[in-house]
């Protein structure tokens, strides 16, 4: 249920893909906001426009907002995070955009995804619907999180263990295609345990 089959059978073809994009990003540039930023809020537009009549053979657009912040609570941080993407046009199979069970990889720190195209997975999302595709996908997480500890006094491998923190968490979101129904939101939440290796 979960292999290859629940997509879309990928198209091969050329394209040409015209990218335009703004990006503001308000936080203090320190390593100890490294691992759990206690600070901070960004927000990201960008618009992919691919078209038949200048080159290739797919004529799409793809529109994403994403937005983040960190804000301090006490001894918490409070972290929010909301995506969208919209999808116009006859894109290949395989840039449909949706809710999925796969692995979500993420580079330490701020590099986020490395420019890699990211799996949003709702996190504790029941395995019974192996994925969700459309044209339109809304996700979002709030994160309670807590620092425990800055350093743990172990080594294993000559890797040091280093900041630990735990957090509460809520993911939600939705795909769906123009012209569809709109199907009922999925709404998780659980708890999370994060270690850092320096």
């Amino acid at each position: 249920e979960n292999g290859v089959s629940v997509f879309p059978e990928p198209e091969s073809g050329k394209e040409s893909i015209f990218s335009f994009a703004y990006q503001w990003v308000n936080r203090r540039p320190h390593k100890s906001l490294f691992f759990i930023p206690n600070n901070g809020t960004g927000i990201l537009f960008k618009a992919d426009v691919s078209q038949n009549k200048w080159y290739g053979d797919f004529s799409y657009s793809r529109l994403i907002f994403d937005s983040f912040t960190n804000q301090p609570f006490g001894p918490f941080i409070f972290y929010l995070r909301g995506k969208a993407v919209s999808l116009s046009g006859t894109p290949p199979a395989q840039e449909r955009v949706g809710l999925t069970h796969d692995l979500s990889f993420y580079l330490p720190g701020t590099a986020g995804t490395g420019g890699q195209p990211e799996n949003l997975n709702p996190r504790g999302w029941s395995e019974d619907e192996p994925v969700r595709l459309g044209e339109r996908v809304v996700f979002g997480t709030a994160e309670l999180r807590l620092p425990m500890f800055p350093q743990l006094p172990i080594n294993i491998l000559g890797f040091t263990l280093g900041s630990l923190s735990g957090a509460l968490i809520s993911d939600a979101g939705n795909a769906w295609s123009s012209g569809e129904e709109l199907g009922d939101w999925i709404i998780t939440a659980g708890y999370e345990l994060k270690v850092a290796f320096q």
